[in-house]
């Protein structure tokens, strides 16, 4: 396997996820050259999932992560908005895309990285297209400690090249960020284990379904299950499934995929996540959150 490490790598957006790795990047002792693109000012709004803080709101973000920034790499910064196609920047390494919403992907951009409930999702393929663009929802859950320890594991991936295999085999990848997990680690070794292909389909969009199925199942047996699509506190949909008409793995993709058809919006990934409130049971299906 190719092990390529990076010494001149772009960075568009710097938002809550784009603003952590930035100032990861800048530290790695492979990191020479870094560009940083954003066109945007930090808003109140930013403070609460973001590097940011009170006294940069009104700045620049490339001006406020400048300042938090203190390493030997060369940082560059393009006070702009990025457009695919239209926005001329220096050739890099690596190209990393990191802001808030799904677009038509050119050559240029190497990756994606997005967060989806607390999971990292890294989106290597080339020349995706959408059939609608969107701007990413936030997650109530997400804290800045998720997005720390979600940069920290892209970070990892960077320092020791291996982003470059996902890269080349064009893959959707997720990482939990509950923890930084051996397999993260020793991705070089268990890489092929991580690896979620992406079909197209709606089982390709549920990133976790082959974990919970079963139990889903199980649980229909005896219980009713509310589906919330998004939070149980806020969701933009929800359905009742009565009890044993959850009976196999299709049954469940038919079910989850009728509600995400009713979205005024596509999004690309869902969580699956089981609770209980007050003797309810709740499937949830948390979808992807942009860079937040």
């Amino acid at each position: 396997m190719e092990v390529r490490l990076y010494s001149n790598i772009c960075v568009i957006g710097l938002g809550s996820l784009g603003g952590y790795i930035a100032k990861n990047l800048s530290e790695l002792d492979t990191t020479k050259n870094l560009l940083l693109i954003d066109y945007d000012t930090v808003e109140q709004e930013n403070i609460k999932n973001s590097i940011y803080s009170q006294r940069d709101i009104g700045k620049l973000k490339t001006e406020a992560i400048l300042q938090k920034i203190d390493s030997s790499s060369q940082v560059h910064c393009i006070n702009k908005k990025y457009i695919e196609g239209t926005t001329k920047i220096p050739k890099s390494d690596l190209t990393i895309d990191c802001r808030d919403f799904t677009y038509e992907r050119k050559n240029l951009i190497d990756t994606r990285l997005s967060m989806s409930y607390r999971n990292l999702i890294i989106d290597c393929r080339k020349n995706v297209k959408y059939v609608k663009q969107h701007e990413g929802k936030y997650i109530e859950r997400l804290s800045k400690t998720d997005l720390k320890v979600a940069a920290l594991n892209a970070t990892i991936l960077v320092g020791n090249g291996i982003i470059r295999e996902l890269i080349n085999k064009q893959i959707v990848q997720e990482i939990p960020i509950d923890y930084i997990s051996e397999k993260t680690k020793n991705s070089a070794k268990n890489i092929e284990e991580d690896i979620i292909y992406d079909h197209n389909s709606f089982e390709g969009k549920l990133l976790n379904l082959h974990n919970n199925y079963s139990s889903i199942i199980d649980l229909n047996k005896s219980n009713d299950l509310t589906i919330c699509v998004g939070s149980k506190t806020s969701p933009y949909l929800t359905k009742t499934i009565s009890k044993n008409n959850f009976n196999s793995i299709n049954d469940i993709i038919s079910n989850f995929s009728s509600l995400m058809k009713n979205l005024p919006f596509p999004f690309n990934y869902y969580i699956i996540s089981l609770n209980k409130y007050d003797n309810v049971f709740y499937v949830e299906l948390l979808p992807e959150t942009g860079s937040a």
